[in-house]
């Protein structure tokens, strides 16, 4: 009877201790299956791709002129705040300001002509505007033949020997990429100050045969005029006259360079008292308020790159800022120089005016992404 009551009792803890066992191994894998599953959240999410980026103004504005002419006085510096339509510097033209005279003689005699009492006064003016047209015509001439493109050719050409040299010592390891990036853009730059140069040029060449033309129409106007004008025929010369002269009228207006958008002035490239190159960037003016950043990233990253994806750039202010954006553009199309497809992120500043743009950044891709 002993016997059998503590084989029972034997059982019974076996019992028992199967069943602690299996609820000690519950509990346990309750607590660690959490902790387990925020390990490797953490660890995927520390997973992440960073990589350099340029920094620019979503909106910004470059400010030229389509012809060349004298720097009278800059208002704005580097820095300036400025609002659309402030003005940023005058500019005199001597070539102008005798178009706009010439435009408002000839208006004035067409005007005669146009009326129905042709009188002394008519050929008063007449000869007056012959006499500008002369003077138009020399002084036309004069500009075109003292122009020179040599200076901008021989800039282009030592600036591709200078970089084809930096390159060379670049692959020996003589030279850095910084050096060779800068060589290149002197480059960019002597190529489009010789392109506006020979604009500049064709235009000055335009404007002596445009001042040959004007000459002749002006002598058969005066000297060979009809005893009975038609009507019809000087009426349709008056408008042409006007539309001329609205036209140098603009041109002048022109001199006044304002800013096309309200920003910060970025760039200032006329000093006063130098001569304003024909299509030369004068100003570079932004708004600083929104940035654009572009990342250059390899064709396979592309793919795994979508619009919406949420990644964090890092602004490099003092300290820097990190800052939670989503991709707004993926190129589809590799850029022929760099053959790298370009990533496009907007974000708003956080220190509202500072110039950062032409700095680089850096962003972060996590592994993965996250829409």
């Amino acid at each position: 009877m002993k016997l059998r009551i503590v084989s029972e009792s034997r059982t019974e803890l076996a019992c028992w201790a199967v069943v602690k066992t299996f609820v000690l191994v519950a509990v346990l894998s309750l607590v660690i299956d959490p902790v387990t599953r925020s390990w490797s959240k953490s660890t995927e999410s520390v997973l992440k791709t960073t990589l350099p980026a340029q920094i620019k103004a979503q909106k910004g504005s470059t400010v030229s002129i389509g012809f060349s002419a004298n720097v009278v006085k800059v208002y704005v510096t580097p820095g300036t705040k400025v609002v659309a339509g402030q003005l940023l510097a005058e500019l005199e033209s001597r070539e102008i300001t005798e178009a706009v005279a010439m435009a408002k003689l000839r208006v004035a005699v067409a005007e005669q002509g146009a009326s129905d009492n042709a009188s002394g006064t008519q050929r008063i003016v007449a000869k007056e505007q012959l006499d500008a047209a002369v003077k138009n015509v020399e002084s036309a001439h004069a500009r075109f033949k003292n122009y020179s493109m040599e200076a901008a050719e021989l800039g282009l050409a030592q600036a591709r020997k200078d970089a084809l040299r930096i390159s060379k010592l670049v692959q020996q390891q003589l030279a850095t990429n910084q050096e060779l990036e800068n060589a290149t853009k002197q480059e960019s730059l002597e190529q489009r100050n010789l392109l506006a140069t020979k604009e500049n040029w064709l235009r000055l060449k335009q404007d002596a045969d445009a001042a040959d033309g004007q000459l002749r129409m002006v002598k058969l106007q005066t000297e060979n005029r009809p005893a009975n004008d038609d009507k019809s025929a000087a009426k349709l010369n008056y408008q042409e006259a006007q539309i001329a002269l609205r036209q140098a009228l603009d041109r002048e207006a022109s001199l006044r360079v304002v800013a096309p958008q309200s920003g910060v002035v970025l760039q200032v490239n006329v000093q006063q008292g130098t001569m304003a190159a024909a299509w030369t960037p004068l100003f570079q003016v932004a708004d600083l308020e929104r940035l654009e950043v572009n990342v250059p990233v390899s064709s396979r990253m592309a793919q795994s790159i979508k619009p919406g994806m949420v990644v964090n750039v890092i602004l490099p202010s003092e300290p820097p800022v990190k800052i939670g954006a989503k991709v707004s553009e993926v190129a589809f199309v590799a850029d022929q120089n760099t053959q790298s497809h370009v990533v496009k992120i907007i974000v708003r500043n956080p220190t509202g005016d500072t110039a950062m743009a032409g700095l680089e950044g850096t962003v972060e891709f996590p592994h993965g992404g996250t829409d």
